[in-house]
């Protein structure tokens, strides 16, 4: 009786074990096909996918930038003040380079421009996407002969996926001036002295990080959404179902990639 249910067990654990498998896979072909829409653009037509490109830049990227900027403000300021009050009890304001470096530039800045992407844009794809696979737009592009991934995934990967990098880097110098305010207001700091102490500390493989990160993101960010959007089975009550799987996967990826680009560079 105890070997059946041991074999039962292990029967259903294979089943979603190769169920886990099959959609990863699936998920990471549609990924390869989205991005392989790119070499086939001059057969495809590009007229449209700049304009859908362009939309989805000023929507993830511009109408970010309010709510990004008082993001990146905050976080910094408090980050800042934190340190330095302890820092400069010990005299030690020189930590304040690394701090920035590290915690801002390598690892909060990006995860932080993420999750605003994710709650905004990856929201909204997932949705629309969704909606339109519940209403049989989807279809009936198919039916007309009309790739979905070249009218409707593509153009939000590549708009999703260079908003994020900009954003990331927006996020940096939002972060700067702020941090620089913080500083002058806690201990009087000079600009020379804070960008000096900033200077320091920061390397060429903080660039490569920020940049690999905001492209991994967006990519992320973009793709995923979209996919649980276009496999929607079909009833509407399965919309919000699809943006929170879309948003809590988002969400999951993102910071088990930053840990590994993290890890890569850094460790």
């Amino acid at each position: 009786m105890q070997q059946s249910s041991v074999f039962t067990l292990l029967g259903r654990l294979g089943a979603r074990a190769r169920l886990s498998v099959q959609i990863i896979s699936s998920k990471i072909r549609f990924a390869f096909q989205a991005a392989g829409v790119m070499f086939r653009l001059r057969s495809l037509g590009i007229g449209y996918t700049w304009r859908v490109i362009l939309n989805q830049l000023k929507f993830t990227g511009l109408y970010a930038l309010p709510f990004l900027t008082f993001v990146s403000a905050v976080s910094t300021a408090l980050i800042i003040i934190q340190v330095l009050n302890q820092a400069s009890k010990v005299g030690f304001e020189a930590i304040i380079g690394t701090v920035f470096v590290v915690a801002l530039v390598r690892e909060l800045g990006p995860l932080l421009t993420a999750v605003v992407v994710i709650g905004r844009s990856g929201t909204a794809i997932a949705a629309e996407l969704s909606t339109n696979r519940v209403w049989e737009e989807i279809t009936a592009l198919e039916t007309m002969g009309i790739d979905p991934l070249h009218y409707v995934v593509f153009p939000r990967f590549v708009g999703v996926t260079l908003a994020t990098m900009c954003l990331v880097v927006y996020f940096d110098v939002v972060a700067l001036i702020f941090g620089y305010v913080s500083a002058r207001l806690t201990t009087g700091m000079t600009a020379g002295t804070f960008l000096r102490y900033i200077i320091d500390q920061f390397t060429m493989a903080d660039f490569y990080v920020t940049g690999l990160k905001g492209f991994l993101f967006g990519t992320i960010i973009s793709l995923l959404p979209a996919f649980h959007g276009l496999v929607v089975p079909g009833a509407p009550t399965d919309v919000p179902k699809a943006t929170t799987r879309a948003v809590v996967e988002c969400l999951a990826l993102v910071f088990l990639v930053s840990g590994i680009v993290s890890a890569i560079f850094y460790y």
